[in-house]
């Protein structure tokens, strides 16, 4: 009986010492978060950050690269959006003949005669990226009554002899006969002085003359055509927590961007820049050319 009582009394004592060091550690534990502050689990940031919210805003482009556009929205706030590999990108609008480079894919429709000679001057056309799977080529454009039109007179044409023709007028002739109507698509490869060459493929190159006031269209889907100053929408998400400061940060999902013409040109001046160099370098080399030259001339007289 008496062991029993003293085992009864270790357990009681025992029991006293473990709730005083529980009682203990407890009031440490207070006095730190006084201190230093609650201790935040781990992982807690993390689960604090804000979830990427639907985002879409318009605005102006202000500067790029490869995989970012900086954009100031017509709200006047700066952004920076970030360009995935499934980024849906889409770049179109009109200019002038200054959005024309070589290397340039392009589609028109004009009337060529058999030696690849464009007869009238280009008034309309579209630059664009090729797809997939692109090929240059000319391709036939359906004429319907028309067509019926040119075979009556093709048939006409053989009745009428003509006594003593020329080898020129015989070979005019047989060109205009051959003269279709097609769309050309194929790559730039040299336009200089309103007059260009377009590779074409199987079916050979193409030349002609394009308009000095010629709508040029855009249609690309990557930003690489856009420039500063074109009109952009966006569609996205965005992580912006509400202590962010700007520029604030985004992710495309869908851009459209849209080219903005160039201002127009006083009378006087000339739409195109490379017209403007070419006549500027032109002029400027006559004029160096006849101040070296006079001096020249002018020098055995005086003697």
């Amino acid at each position: 009986m008496l062991i029993r009582l003293a085992v009864l009394a270790s357990f009681v004592c025992a029991g006293d010492y473990c709730g005083a060091q529980s009682a203990a550690a407890m009031a440490a534990k207070r006095a730190a978060e006084q201190q230093f502050g609650v201790e935040r689990p781990m992982g807690a940031d993390r689960r604090e950050r804000p979830r990427p919210e639907k985002w879409q805003a318009s605005g102006r482009i202000h500067s790029m690269n490869a995989r970012q556009i900086n954009v100031i929205t017509d709200a006047g706030e700066p952004w920076q959006v970030m360009l995935r590999e499934n980024t849906a990108v889409k770049v179109a609008g009109e200019g002038g003949v200054e959005l024309l480079k070589p290397r340039s894919a392009v589609r028109f429709e004009a009337s060529v005669n058999a030696r690849g000679v464009v007869e009238e001057p280009v008034t309309e056309l579209t630059i664009f990226q090729p797809r997939e799977g692109f090929q240059p080529m000319l391709e036939e454009v359906a004429e319907g009554e028309e067509g019926e039109g040119v075979e009556q007179e093709e048939a006409v044409e053989p009745e009428r002899p003509v006594r003593r023709s020329t080898t020129r007028s015989a070979t005019a002739a047989r060109e205009a006969a051959q003269t279709r109507r097609v769309t050309v698509m194929g790559v730039l490869t040299s336009i200089r002085r309103g007059r260009f060459t377009v590779d074409a493929g199987e079916d050979g190159k193409v030349r002609g003359e394009i308009a000095e006031d010629a709508t040029v269209k855009a249609d690309f889907t990557t930003h690489a055509a856009a420039r500063i100053g074109d009109t952009i929408t966006i569609e996205g998400v965005t992580e912006r927590a509400p202590n962010d400061r700007p520029p604030y940060m985004a992710t495309a999902q869908k851009v459209e961007i849209t080219l903005v013409p160039p201002a127009p040109v006083e009378d006087g001046g000339a739409r195109r820049g490379g017209r403007t160099t070419e006549r500027g370098d032109a002029a400027g080399d006559t004029a160096r050319g006849n101040d070296r030259e006079e001096p020249r001339r002018s020098g055995p007289a005086a003697d």
